[in-house]
């Protein structure tokens, strides 16, 4: 389901909900939906966050290759070669 849609049924009323166990079924649906959402989008901003600060690191990092740092997978799970 799209972002437009999914906020749209998130922020329906209760006075346009109908009661019948469909509704309550695609209603609940989109509550996992946006549930896992919200997980996962926090999880990609974490692993943002960590690669912008291990991004300001320079020479003298362990990570440093060459040219550039790679420090910001030490952050991601990755292991040095």
């Amino acid at each position: 389901m799209s972002d437009v849609m999914l906020l749209g049924v998130l922020r329906m009323p209760p006075e346009c909900w109908t009661g019948d166990p469909v509704d309550e079924a695609q209603r609940f649906g989109r509550y996992k939906q946006a549930a896992h959402r919200i997980e996962s989008d926090a999880a990609r901003i974490s692993e943002l966050e960590a690669i912008i600060e291990a991004a300001q690191h320079g020479i003298g990092c362990d990570w440093w290759e060459g040219s550039r740092c790679d420090c910001w997978k030490s952050k991601v799970g990755e292991k040095k070669q």
